[in-house]
């Protein structure tokens, strides 16, 4: 009974410490012409301190937490430049720039020089550009005091907040920046950003929510839209070969290359808890199509799909992965191993309650007892015998 209890308890701690969600975070910080160093910190929403250096033109397209490369109006999307993303846009008009002497978020901006009261230039600009949108919370920073303004393609002021400016240590809400929530970017419509001081940088945080699973065996009930990705890294615009996809344009997501990936957040009630199997659906177009499938981080297996002959149909993977899911969040990843194809949709499938069966899945689950030296799962005599042989060895990481 005690051992029973024990296990129950040791389950119920993995749920409840899960993972973190795969939070989709855009980091930009805009600087005077010239000055192409980004900052490198956290700024409010922590975690990231990836940041993209914008200083005028027209154009960057942004979006997976790696994007990359400033882009000007008519150049397109470069090779580095990936393809689930929002436009910020901005002509270059009606404003000047502060050039600091440090690389500090708030040393440079774009300042507003013309503001005649109203919504009139300049302002940013978030433009879908037939890419992927979504809904976003937007962190403005701002080194001097005036206001920050939403407003629609048709001027609709959706929102307006403050700063007092004069922030010279850490980031203060309503100091040295405002949070405008919710925002949706992209297509259809076009967000615009106006302000009467001085920008220094953006945050924007996605705020998808996770795919709740359900305990059914109907594939139907758990079924993925690999569409429906929080975060992503996909070049897809190489040899200025550009190709969108998205949400909002209804095509798969396709057109990978090597190494390409996509992550989704889940989340497991209590009662969903089990043994499910993991499937996808490809369409195949370049030869066989292989999926790494990765939960929380640990590597499943592959999924894969034979070669077939210039067939556009819907194919299922070869394999169904069995997969431990514990109530609470994780994230699933896939990742590319070939060039050039679709990815449909992922299944999950519930067969039966939680089950660990071989060593190698008691540490996938990092369930593995303390002790064992030897990864088999058993603590005994071999594993003191590993601890005897090596009883003399000095690990001191600091002795020569």
């Amino acid at each position: 009974m005690k051992k029973k209890r024990g296990f129950a308890i040791l389950l119920w701690c993995l749920a409840a410490a899960g993972t973190a969600f795969a939070v989709e975070v855009i980091n930009i910080d805009f600087n005077s012409y010239g000055n192409d160093t980004a900052y490198q910190g956290e700024g409010v929403f922590p975690g990231r301190t990836d940041w993209i250096a914008f200083y005028g033109g027209w154009g960057v397209p942004v979006g997976s937490q790696r994007s990359s490369n400033l882009v000007k109006q008519g150049q397109g999307a470069a090779p580095s430049t990936y393809a689930a993303q929002v436009w910020i846009g901005d002509d270059g008009l009606g404003h000047g720039y502060i050039a600091g002497s440090g690389s500090g978020l708030m040393d440079d901006g774009f300042v507003n020089t013309i503001h005649l009261g109203g919504l009139s230039d300049p302002n940013i600009a978030f433009m879908g550009e037939g890419a992927y949108g979504g809904n976003f919370d937007l962190i403005v920073y701002g080194s001097e005091a005036g206001t920050f303004t939403l407003a629609d393609s048709n001027d609709i002021i959706l929102g307006t907040a403050s700063v007092s400016g004069g922030v010279s240590e850490g980031f203060v809400e309503g100091g040295n920046y405002v949070v405008f929530e919710n925002v949706p970017l992209g297509n259809p419509n076009m967000i615009r950003l106006y302000y009467t001081n001085v920008i220094n940088g953006l945050q924007l945080v996605s705020t998808k929510r996770p795919f709740v699973i359900s305990p059914s065996s109907d594939p139907n009930d758990n079924t993925i839209d690999a569409r429906n990705y929080d975060v992503a890294f996909d070049t897809n615009g190489r040899g200025g070969e550009i190709t969108f996809y998205g949400p909002d344009l209804g095509n798969y997501v396709h057109y990978l290359d090597t190494g390409e990936y996509m992550i989704y957040d889940l989340f497991v009630p209590e009662d969903a808890q089990g043994k499910y199997l993991l499937s996808a659906d490809f369409v195949t177009l370049w030869g066989a199509a292989g999926l790494n499938m990765y939960l929380d981080g640990k590597f499943l297996g592959t999924l894969t799909q034979a070669q077939h002959q210039e067939d556009p149909k819907v194919y299922h993977s070869l394999e169904e992965l069995p997969v431990n899911l514990f109530a609470g969040p994780h994230d699933l990843k896939w990742a590319n191993t070939e060039l050039y194809f679709d990815v449909v949709r992922l299944q999950l499938v519930y067969v039966g309650p939680i089950s660990l069966d071989n060593c190698e899945d008691v540490y996938l689950y990092e369930l593995e007892p303390a002790g064992d030296l030897n990864r088999d799962c058993r603590v005994d005599l071999a594993d003191l015998a590993e601890m005897v042989n090596s009883w003399l060895v000095d690990y001191n990481p600091n002795v020569q």
